[in-house]
């Protein structure tokens, strides 16, 4: 499901990209773009299935708690939590410079496409 939402977004940005492109006035604006969706777009994808992969992460890990404490694997647990948010917090972070960096290196032109495809 995760590989058919990634398409799917991969698809999206290929689709728009070339109507951008179409749209475009100049050979650098088309170079900006295709530079843009490789770069940024496709990283927001990944970060999204990261996202939603850590939710279900944090569901199972609910889950897994009451059997944990049953065999006797609670700090085991613990401590696998502890990684996840660890992970998680690395996926915020990684999001949070790839948004600095998509607004530094970018035309102005495409600076509401990095926020609102990086900030979540």
């Amino acid at each position: 499901m995760k590989n058919l939402q990634t398409l799917v977004v991969s698809l999206s940005l290929l689709v728009t990209s070339g109507f951008v492109l179409a749209d475009a006035k100049s050979d650098k604006e088309r170079e900006d773009v295709i530079s843009y969706s490789f770069r940024y777009g496709i990283g927001s994808a990944y970060l999204s299935d990261l996202d939603a992969s850590m939710k279900q992460v944090y569901m199972e890990t609910i889950k897994m708690k009451e059997p944990a404490q049953i065999i006797g694997l609670k700090k085991e647990l613990a401590d696998f939590t502890k990684a996840a948010l660890r992970f998680d917090a690395q996926v915020k972070a990684h999001r949070a410079n790839l948004l600095k960096e998509c607004l530094q290196k970018t035309p102005k032109s495409l600076h509401d496409k990095c926020v609102k495809d990086l900030k979540k």
